[in-house]
């Protein structure tokens, strides 16, 4: 008796997996890793998001300091001089050099905003500013380009909740869609493109 119920333990106990268990077993293994990997995901593109709103509450402070000091919002052209470009865009954003693009854009030549795209700033003067957009000490136009939809949609309403008391709008780089009103939703038509290109209206406020 002994002899028979010690076989049939050890039998039970060395036999192994069969193929259905095996088949469960890398199933939940399967699911447990794309647990993982979905909320990895998530904490990445959420980091590339917050350094997009540092980047750009960056460039708007170094901007409100650099420009304070000159009487560039006076002139009639929303034209920034190159050398105040250089102290306006972060030193980790910007290539080798700093493009003017059209109107004084000044966009940064190599690609750092971690969606393949650019960051670009230029003025509002004080004239247009007071015409146009209740602003007259003239604004701060901050040009973010290439996001995705889902991190347009994260940026834009991240960004409109912690500044809105800064902001003049906010719409996507083509005017089609523009708002004041925030925060942003999320269900906002600005970021309706595979990929946007948008635009965020600081005011500007003199130092001295």
């Amino acid at each position: 008796m002994y002899s028979k119920i010690s076989t049939s333990f050890r039998q039970h106990r060395y036999r192994g997996f069969n193929l259905v268990e095996a088949a469960i077993v890398l199933g939940v293994i399967g699911l447990v890793i794309g647990g993982i990997w979905i909320a990895a995901s998530t904490v990445y593109e959420n980091m590339k998001v917050a350094h997009l709103i540092t980047t750009v509450t960056q460039i708007n402070n170094n901007a409100q300091k650099v420009l304070s000091a000159s009487m560039v919002l006076d002139n009639a052209y929303t034209t920034i001089p190159s050398q105040l470009r250089y102290e306006i865009i972060p030193k980790d954003t910007a290539g080798p050099s700093i493009d003017a693009v059209g109107g004084g854009w000044g966009y940064t030549s190599n690609i750092h905003n971690g969606y393949n795209g650019s960051y670009g700033v230029s003025i509002v003067s004080r004239a247009d500013g007071a015409t146009y957009y209740n602003a007259p000490n003239g604004a701060i136009l901050i040009n973010v380009t290439n996001l995705p939809r889902a991190a347009c949609i994260n940026f834009i309403t991240r960004i409109t909740a912690s500044a809105k008391n800064e902001l003049i709008n906010v719409g996507n780089a083509f005017g089609v869609n523009r708002t004041n009103a925030f925060p942003v939703p999320v269900d906002t038509p600005i970021c309706q493109q595979s990929r946007n290109h948008l635009y965020l209206m600081f005011k500007f406020e003199r130092i001295n």
